[in-house]
C-alpha cells in the first residue's frame, strides 16, 4: 500500500473497528469536495464570460464590415480604393458556397456631419437591396431600416445613438453633411431614420448608413460601380479556409480582405484571450 493510500484511509475510515469516519473528518471531507466545485465553476464561469466576450466583439466588427471584403487593389487606403462593376458573375458563384451567408455591395464616402455648432467626421456607408439587416436590426434602438428598394433615393439615414447625442438629434430630424466633390464642400440634408447602439465607439462614433445611390452620385459614379463586396458567413471560424477559396474564385484583378486584416489590432487583442484561457486550464 502506497504511503497516499495509507494517509487517505487514515482520514476516511477507522480500519481497525471497520467504521465510517468520524464527524470531523466528514466535515474535512466535506470541506475539500466544495472548495473543489467551487474552484470548478468559477473557471468554468471565467471561461464562458472570455468566450463569450470574445464572440461579441467579433460578431460587432464583422457586423460593420462583413467576414470578407472584395475590392480592386489598393496598398494604401481601402478607402480609396478604385470602383469595381456591381455587374459581375462572382457574387452569385459564390453564395454557392458552403458556409457563404451573404454577398452584397456597398459604397463609401468619408463626409463631415454638421449640426448647430458641432462637426463630426463620419464614413457614409451605402447600401442597397441586397444588404443583411440582421445585425442592424438587433441593435436599432429606435426607427426603422432603410428602404432602398423604391425608384426614388431615400433621403433616410441611420446613425448611431452617440452621434445623435453629440449633435443633439432626434428620430425624425434633418442633419446635414458635408463631403468633397470636385474639391469643393457640398452640403448634404438626411433625415434620421433610425438610431442604432452597439457599445463599440470606434464604430459608432464613425459609421452612417445611406442608400447607396447616394453615395454613388456623391463619388460621381453611375449605379453600376460600387467601392466593393462583403462576403459574410455564417461561421467564424472558417474564415481562414473560406477566404482561399474566396480569392480563389473572384477575378485576378481583385482582392480579397479578412476581417483580421482589417483590424489587427482588435483581433490581436482577442487572440490574447485565448492564453487566458490556457492559464485558466491550466491553473
Amino acid at each position: 500500500m502506497s504511503l497516499e493510500t495509507f494517509i487517505a484511509n487514515r482520514l476516511v475510515w477507522n480500519n481497525a473497528a471497520g467504521l465510517s469516519a468520524s464527524k470531523g473528518t466528514r466535515v474535512v471531507v466535506g470541506i475539500a469536495i466544495g472548495a473543489i466545485a467551487l474552484s470548478m465553476s468559477v473557471m468554468i464561469i471565467a471561461l464562458g464570460i472570455i468566450t463569450g466576450f470574445r464572440e461579441e466583439i467579433r460578431n460587432k466588427i464583422s457586423g460593420f464590415g462583413a467576414h470578407i471584403q472584395v475590392t480592386a487593389f489598393n496598398f494604401e487606403n481601402p478607402l480609396y480604393s478604385a470602383p469595381i462593376s456591381s455587374r459581375q458573375a462572382f457574387p452569385a458563384q459564390l453564395m454557392e458556397i458552403n458556409g457563404v451567408k451573404n454577398v452584397q455591395a456597398y459604397a463609401l464616402k468619408e463626409g463631415i456631419i454638421k449640426a448647430e455648432d458641432e462637426l463630426q467626421g463620419v464614413l457614409t456607408k451605402g447600401v442597397g437591396p441586397d444588404f443583411d439587416w440582421e445585425f442592424f436590426e438587433r441593435n436599432l434602438q429606435e426607427g426603422k431600416r432603410l428602404e432602398t428598394t423604391g425608384e426614388e433615393r431615400s433621403n433616410g439615414i441611420i446613425v448611431s445613438r452617440t452621434l445623435c447625442s453629440l449633435l443633439n438629434k432626434q428620430l425624425g430630424d434633418a442633419v446635414f453633411i458635408y463631403y468633397v466633390q470636385e474639391g469643393k464642400s457640398r452640403p448634404r440634408k438626411f433625415e434620421i431614420t433610425g438610431i442604432y447602439e452597439t457599445g463599440m465607439a470606434m464604430m459608432d462614433n464613425n459609421y452612417v448608413l445611406a442608400d447607396i445611390r447616394h453615395v454613388q452620385k456623391l463619388n460621381n459614379w453611375d449605379d453600376t460601380l460600387v467601392s466593393g463586396f462583403e462576403v459574410l458567413l455564417t461561421d467564424y471560424t472558417a474564415l481562414d479556409k473560406l477566404a482561399y477559396h474566396i480569392y480563389s474564385a473572384i477575378p485576378p484583378a481583385l482582392n480579397t480582405t479578412t476581417i483580421k486584416e482589417q483590424h489587427p489590432e482588435i483581433f490581436g487583442w482577442l487572440e490574447l484571450q485565448d492564453m487566458n484561457i490556457v492559464v485558466i486550464l491550466l491553473l
